[in-house]
């Protein structure tokens, strides 16, 4: 039987954009490709690719506080400057609104650079400060044991879905001819209806094509386990452990579709349900304090059935220690 650390070391040796990974009755097989593709190209279709989908999420939602960040990032990356600033004051603006302090977080930094080169933002820039202050005091207040929240916890357990990087999933199915137009409305209709469900949900696109049985699954799946250097893993075949269970905040595992399932060494596995996400890739790293990340692709219905089963342990442990 191969080992699972065989596979990161191909991932590593042959930089693969695809390695499939599969296991039945103890049998595994590894199929590896390797790709030339022009990264930078790539990642500038991907940019303007994520504006079109936040600016179509704005319309339906013009306070969405994940459509303005990735907005202003977006525009940040291709150098347009003065819309990254505009978005990044609108989601701001959102956070005094709504008195979000974790919101009021996750900008101060972006905010407080602006602000350098512009004094019109320095009054807006004293609320968002005073709002971010406390957010962090009253998640000091939240811990029994006194210790202060860091803003890093706060932002993960206030982590949200984001409907525009569906979207932008949705739409390289269809331009890879996995979705139809129609097809692709329909995902984006459950899609909107979902996002209005309970928080405790997991939504992701594989959720929509799972449930609408659409298309041939192993070929869209390894169509972009392929392009996103995703290797497809199934998380039945791995053990749950406590170490995998507390690695990430169980409400960012449900709100961002990631989890880690295993540890190699001081390397960490992880699952995800948008390969095409690469902020919840730097999301993980920075939850795992820059550990070093393989990242898989996975069944919706796997993912779920994990999450189950960690909530389970959660809890096991919390009426332990009551």
């Amino acid at each position: 039987m191969v080992a699972i650390s065989t596979l990161i070391e191909l991932i590593k040796q042959f930089k693969c954009h695809y390695i499939l990974y599969i296991e039945k009755n103890g049998d595994v097989i590894i199929m590896a490709e390797s790709m030339e593709h022009d990264d930078a190209q790539i990642q500038e279709e991907d940019v303007w690719s994520s504006i079109s989908s936040n600016e179509e999420v704005l319309e339906r939602v013009p306070n969405d506080h994940k459509a303005l960040h990735s907005l202003s990032v977006a525009y940040g990356q291709i150098g347009d400057h003065t819309k990254a600033k505009e978005y990044i004051v609108r989601l701001a603006d959102v956070a005094l609104l709504e008195k979000n302090g974790v919101v009021a977080i996750d900008v101060l930094n972006n905010l407080r650079l602006y602000a350098e080169d512009d004094p019109s933002l320095n009054e807006i820039l004293l609320q968002i400060d005073l709002l971010s202050q406390t957010a962090v005091d009253k998640g000091a207040a939240s811990l029994s044991s006194g210790k202060k929240k860091t803003s890093l916890e706060l932002k993960a357990e206030s982590a949200t879905f984001s409907l525009a990087r569906e979207m932008t999933f949705a739409w390289k199915l269809v331009e890879s001819g996995d979705l139809s137009q129609a097809e692709y409305a329909g995902v984006i209709n459950d899609l909107t209806e979902m996002s209005g469900q309970a928080d405790d949900l997991t939504i992701s696109l594989l959720h929509v094509l799972e449930s609408r049985n659409i298309g041939d699954v192993d070929k869209y799946m390894g169509s972009f386990a392929e392009k996103c250097g995703t290797p497809i893993i199934s998380l039945d075949n791995f053990e749950i452990t406590l170490e995998t269970v507390f690695s990430l905040p169980i409400n960012f595992v449900v709100a961002r579709g990631a989890m880690v399932f295993d540890f190699v060494g001081a390397e960490a596995l992880v699952a995800i349900l948008n390969p095409y996400d690469l902020d919840v890739r730097s999301e993980v790293k920075e939850l795992l304090n820059g550990k070093i990340c393989h990242f898989f692709v996975t069944q919706s219905s796997q993912f779920d059935r994990r999450v189950e089963r960690a909530r389970e342990i959660i809890k096991d442990r919390e009426n332990a220690q009551s």
